[in-house]
């Protein structure tokens, strides 16, 4: 399958397939399949924001708010991750940054 190229917005969990110059995004090349897979990610990781939201309006965190924090956190890396494997030179550059400053 032919590969196209795709400006990945991950917070508006948005992929479009030209640039907009008013927001950041990463620049992916994936076929129709790798596509499909993406957009179920984000679609997981939506689903996971209905959790987190309510959460944060408890006063202190209990063991369910912090098995919803964790199951963003996971399904975040994934959405990343997949993001990285389908990204250009450029992208992995970008992320690989990103990592690298989350992890000092």
């Amino acid at each position: 399958m032919e590969k196209k190229r795709y400006y990945v917005h991950p917070v508006t969990r948005e992929i479009l397939d030209y640039p907009d110059p008013g927001t950041f995004s990463f620049e992916i090349e994936a076929t129709d399949v790798e596509l499909a897979e993406l957009r179920n990610l984000m679609a997981k990781l939506s689903a996971q924001d209905h959790n987190i939201f309510f959460d944060a309006f408890l006063p202190y965190q209990d063991e369910e708010a912090n098995a919803h924090n964790q199951a963003y956190e996971d399904q975040l890396n994934t959405l990343y991750q997949h993001v990285y494997q389908l990204g250009t030179a450029e992208t992995k550059q970008e992320l690989a940054k990103l990592l690298s400053i989350n992890q000092s």
